[in-house]
């Protein structure tokens, strides 16, 4: 098999010159157990930007780091899988609760309240 050279770089690189200000800004990141690695080069843009952040987090994954994130960078912390995002289940991960979502603490009430006021997001 012929292997493929893939180009990395890291996301503060990629995005912080494009970015606006107040440019309302979501992270959907799936890498396989790698989320960590992902967002250790977007220290500027959790800093910055301030962007929700959506990952599958799979058994094993770095518990610690993901705390760390929401202590460090004023985080809070949500399960998905039960259909309504939420806060302080104490990030479990399992084949079942896989997808956890990230809000900047200041900005959860406006990310949450199409969900809590029951409305509905139309494409």
């Amino acid at each position: 098999r012929k292997g493929v050279t893939v180009q990395v770089a890291k996301i503060d690189t990629v995005l912080m010159d494009r970015l606006t200000s107040n440019t309302p800004l979501l992270l959907k990141i799936d890498v396989e157990s790698r989320e960590p690695d992902v967002l250790k080069g977007a220290k500027q843009l959790l800093k910055a930007a301030r962007p929700a952040v959506v990952c599958e987090l799979l058994p094993g994954y770095d518990r610690n780091f993901f705390q760390a994130l929401c202590r460090d960078y004023n985080y809070a912390h949500f399960a998905l899988d039960s259909g309504t995002p939420l806060e302080g289940v104490l990030m479990s991960a399992s084949e079942a609760h896989r997808d956890h979502l990230f809000l900047p603490v200041e900005q959860k009430a406006v990310w949450l309240a199409p969900v809590t006021q029951g409305a509905t997001i139309e494409s």
